[in-house]
């Protein structure tokens, strides 16, 4: 008879979770020995999105934490139940819901003891599921949330996928221990390129025509964990957190700040791998330029793209189209990427040979006596990290870069190495290549 009650009780679980409503769950009703301990708990949960801080680099831009719709999972977190890691409730709020589209207070029904929360805010797709789905209708157990995927083109403007986790041991009824303030991140990081000024030492480059063209990121991860960690952190945790032994260039710039272990992205375009991707072993540079995402959610977050006059640094001999003032492209645009934890090629000994870790690339046409070219200036950006803002606030080129994508102009004038800082805690500060207090380069 006892597992008959078992088996029963899990079953309804299931299909409640499924329902994707409130609800309200005692499986062990039933259970003489359990029921008066297990008791109707009310949850709630207040939700907010960081505020954004007077930091010029580091502050909130328009929609970066606005939230359309959010959704909150309740999972049982006793372990010596017989519902341990099912989904006991699930509420989604939305529209007038959501104050300012900037917070919003969730109330649910379920039971007492130990529960794991999460919420998701703007949440896509689940890609790991079989089939794929909307995330809420692909989750009935924690293990299933803790292995959903989440699809970086499911981003945009005001609708950045964002995640929060609290644990709460709930007691019974409304009581006020049972409230929690759990606040959500981007899974997205932040970069930012403030001005790319020409100043060529050669005075015949000087002369050429020099136009920007495109700005970008390179190898942008299409997928990421919804949870990398667990309900202590969603960003990772035990032996996802990076505590020590990682390199120095890594070194947190300020106490209490992490930097976690995502899996790296499949080395290609596949759908495990890269957008704006292109293997750097076959690249020819006479013949290819870097090929971009054609996915237009994707481009809006990685790619922007300039007009002869937006983009003119330097102008030849009578030039129908001037030269930019002060040759110098006044940029200030913000990309978006997915984490990136492929390995970085350090020392000077290996900065022949390409990595995969996200790049901000400088795309430039020069034309010299005739003969037009296009070179590239990359700038790397070693596991970047989620929720975290990266910049450089200007960037002045001194001589031609490099014929692709891949590889910096030289060792010595143009390998970055940057700290940073989370999105609402201050400067981002690089080190190398003449760079000054205000994230200044040269290349």
């Amino acid at each position: 008879m006892k597992q008959t009650f078992k088996f029963a009780a899990l079953a309804a679980l299931s299909i409640l979770a499924a329902c994707n409503r409130e609800a309200v769950v005692n499986v062990n009703e039933n259970k003489q020995e359990e029921v008066s301990t297990t008791k109707a708990a009310q949850l709630k949960i207040t939700i907010l999105g960081d505020a954004p801080t007077k930091a010029s680099d580091t502050a909130t831009q328009g929609g970066e934490n606005y939230m359309n719709d959010v959704e909150v999972f309740v999972f049982d977190a006793n372990s010596s139940s017989i519902s341990y890691g099912f989904l006991e409730a699930y509420k989604k709020v939305s529209g007038s819901e959501i104050s300012n589209g900037t917070s919003a207070t969730v109330t649910l029904n379920t039971t007492t003891g130990q529960k794991n929360v999460y919420v998701v805010a703007n949440a896509g797709t689940n890609s790991n599921a079989s089939p794929a789905g909307d995330l809420a209708s692909t989750i009935t157990k924690e293990s299933q949330l803790l292995s959903a995927i989440s699809e970086f083109s499911d981003n945009g403007a005001k609708d950045f996928i964002m995640v929060g986790s609290a644990t709460k041991e709930l007691a019974a009824g409304n009581a006020s221990a049972n409230t929690l303030d759990v606040k959500v991140k981007r899974l997205v990081a932040r970069v930012k390129i403030g001005t790319v000024k020409g100043d060529f030492t050669s005075p015949a480059l000087r002369q050429s025509k020099f136009v920007v063209k495109k700005i970008y990121l390179v190898n942008v991860p299409k997928q990421v964990k919804y949870v990398n960690g667990d309900a202590t952190d969603v960003f990772g945790s035990g032996d996802k957190a990076l505590s020590s032994g990682y390199p120095s260039i890594f070194t947190p710039a300020s106490s209490g700040m992490k930097y976690y272990v995502y899996d790296a992205p499949a080395e290609s375009d596949a759908a495990n791998g890269f957008y704006n991707w292109m293997n750097p072993d076959t690249f020819n540079a006479s013949t290819q330029t870097m090929t971009l995402s054609d996915n237009s959610a994707v481009q809006a977050l990685t790619v922007k793209t300039y007009s002869e006059s937006e983009g003119k640094l330097f102008a030849e001999s009578g030039a129908s189209v001037n030269a930019l003032s002060d040759n110098t492209l006044k940029a200030n645009v913000y990309f978006y990427c997915y984490p990136n934890s492929s390995e970085a090629n350090t020392g000077s000994e290996n900065m022949t040979e390409a990595d995969f870790t996200t790049k901000l690339v400088i795309e430039t046409e020069l034309t010299l006596e005739g003969k037009t070219s296009t070179f590239y200036y990359p700038i790397s950006i070693p596991y970047i990290q989620p929720n975290y803002a990266y910049t450089v606030n200007s960037l002045t080129i001194k001589r031609l870069g490099s014929t692709d994508p891949f590889h910096p102009v030289s060792t010595a004038e143009c390998t970055f190495k940057v700290t940073v800082q989370d999105w609402y805690s201050g400067d981002i500060v690089g080190e190398y290549n003449g760079e000054t207090s205000d994230d200044s380069f040269e290349i």
